[in-house]
């Protein structure tokens, strides 16, 4: 996870992640300071706070005898003995007898009260101040001076070597010490909501490995992309024909121009086609690709190799249900088709098909022309079990054949991620083009795929990035190339209107 995490940081995938969330971060920020400032609001309190000031003796003979002098050494004892009579102040006993002596003993126990109470020293003099803390004002009051008033007697009857007395007694606070800021604890409480719920949504968007931007397959990845689709409304938009729009025949030059790179010693090119999952794609760019080249005078074959698609996915004719008057003539008349259909197929449809050519049922490669002037070879039928006559001496023949008779061939192949027969073209075809779309595959998956390409010798080609957004950074054919020549003719039509205008003035 947390290498996954590592190769998709990126600055700008932070930026997008809180530009794309920054609603949701807001919403998090206001639902914090609601929850904390209600909390705050509910139990929230305010303190009070009572004190009294007390003088330390390092000699007992003082607080009877007032011509004794006192020297800077004993204030220096005096205060030595500070930290001592404090514990003595926060005792279990003294802090009992407090309790009983103020009435308190039925409210609160002695270690409520010891969180109650603090004490400072005064710098340079021989006072320290006790101080209590309580939400009722009177009770703050009444337990400092009931301190007062036991302290004395309590610090002499333990320490023989010093004394205390008391300066100023507790006065009734007029004013809160402390008080709870609903407000400042609103503003924690967004500050927090906005910052976790930040880290969550980093959290969550660096673990989304899908491609959303060109970099995230350039950074990680060695074969160039070698065309940028765009991502089109309907699938019908997305098929390549005449008065389609300029952005996808632009998009598909681009292809053309990638692949037909008319090499002098290549007289054929063959090029397989898959991706690591389904649904992104590769059949469309593969017709597409093919009506692209046809119209640059390639004469060009589209091979359907993938056998893991339904008859209805794949283009094949669903067989037609027979109506009998009982299963033995239904049994008679299938054995009978069995043997034809080689024949019925060609006779019917005009054309052969894959399945007929790898079963040896004939050696004659007749593919559906369509309108655009590609040639396509259905798959037939054929299912997941026939896998093996992918790899075998049969389907090879049929590459043979179609080197033999067409400049472009396009192999159709199943998604590699999930099913390994697209390596079977791993020793035939002249490289491999992966197909990637934008918001849908996963870089693991084409990280996946690429190792099982190379573990098998396979040349890649190179990618096609599928189904990039027109509003994307990284979409080069923007506003500026689809109003290409507007202006130049705009300036044409204006000077001819101003001849038209002199003249007849």
């Amino acid at each position: 996870m947390f290498q996954r995490m590592i190769t998709n940081l990126h600055l700008e995938k932070l930026l997008w992640i809180v530009r794309s969330r920054m609603g949701a971060i807001f919403l998090s920020g206001l639902v914090g300071a609601l929850l904390v400032g209600g909390v705050g609001l509910v139990k929230g309190s305010t303190i009070y706070r009572a004190e009294i000031s007390l003088y330390v003796y390092s000699d007992p003979e003082v607080m009877t005898d007032t011509d004794v002098n006192i020297t800077n050494s004993d204030i220096a004892q005096a205060r030595g003995l500070t930290d001592s009579y404090m514990q003595i102040l926060r005792s279990r006993s003294f802090l009992l007898d407090v309790l009983e002596t103020s009435g308190l003993d039925s409210y609160m126990d002695y270690r409520a009260l010891d969180s109650e109470i603090g004490a400072e020293a005064v710098n340079t003099t021989s006072v320290f101040k006790v101080y209590v803390y309580d939400r009722n004002p009177e009770r703050a009051q009444l337990i400092a001076n009931t301190i007062g008033e036991l302290a004395p007697d309590r610090i002499i009857s333990v320490v023989k070597s010093g004394g205390i007395e008391i300066l100023d007694r507790a006065e009734m606070p007029s004013a809160p010490y402390a008080s709870t800021s609903v407000r400042m604890m609103a503003m924690f409480g967004a500050i927090g909501g906005i910052a976790l719920s930040t880290l969550w949504f980093i959290f969550v968007g660096l673990n989304d490995t899908k491609i959303r931007r060109r970099y995230e397959i350039t950074d990680l990845f060695t074969p160039e992309i070698m065309a940028d689709i765009p991502q089109m409304p309907t699938a019908d938009a997305a098929t390549l024909r005449k008065g389609c729009e300029k952005e996808l025949t632009e998009a598909y030059r681009n292809l053309r121009a990638s692949i037909l790179n008319n090499r002098e010693d290549e007289v054929c090119q063959l090029y397989a086609l898959t991706s690591a999952d389904a649904g992104e794609g590769k059949t469309t760019i593969a017709l597409n690709l093919a009506a692209a080249a046809v119209a640059v005078g390639k004469k060009t074959i589209v091979l359907n190799a993938d056998l893991r698609k339904e008859p209805e996915e794949s283009g094949k004719p669903e067989k037609p249900e027979v109506e009998s008057e009982s299963t033995e003539v239904c049994k008679e008349e299938t054995k009978e088709e069995a043997g034809k259909e080689s024949e019925a197929k060609t006779s019917r449809e005009g054309h052969t098909d894959l399945a007929v050519f790898l079963r040896k049922e004939t050696d004659e490669i007749r593919p559906e022309i369509m309108e655009n002037g590609v040639n396509y070879l259905p798959l037939g039928d054929l299912s997941d079990e026939d896998v093996e006559l992918l790899f075998g001496e049969g389907f090879r023949s049929v590459l043979s054949k179609c080197r033999e008779e067409y400049d472009l061939i396009l192999v159709d192949l199943p998604p590699l991620g999930v099913f390994s027969d697209a390596l079977c073209m791993a020793g035939e075809a002249d490289g491999y083009v992966l197909v990637v779309r934008e918001n849908v595959t996963r870089t693991e998956r084409v990280d996946l795929i690429i190792r099982k390409l190379e573990s098998a010798g396979a040349a890649i080609r190179g990618f096609v990035y599928n189904g990039i957004s027109r509003t994307s950074p990284d979409y080069n054919y923007g506003v500026k190339a689809r109003n290409y020549g507007f202006r130049e003719n705009n300036k044409v039509k204006k000077k001819e209107k101003l001849k038209v205008q002199t003249n007849v003035g």
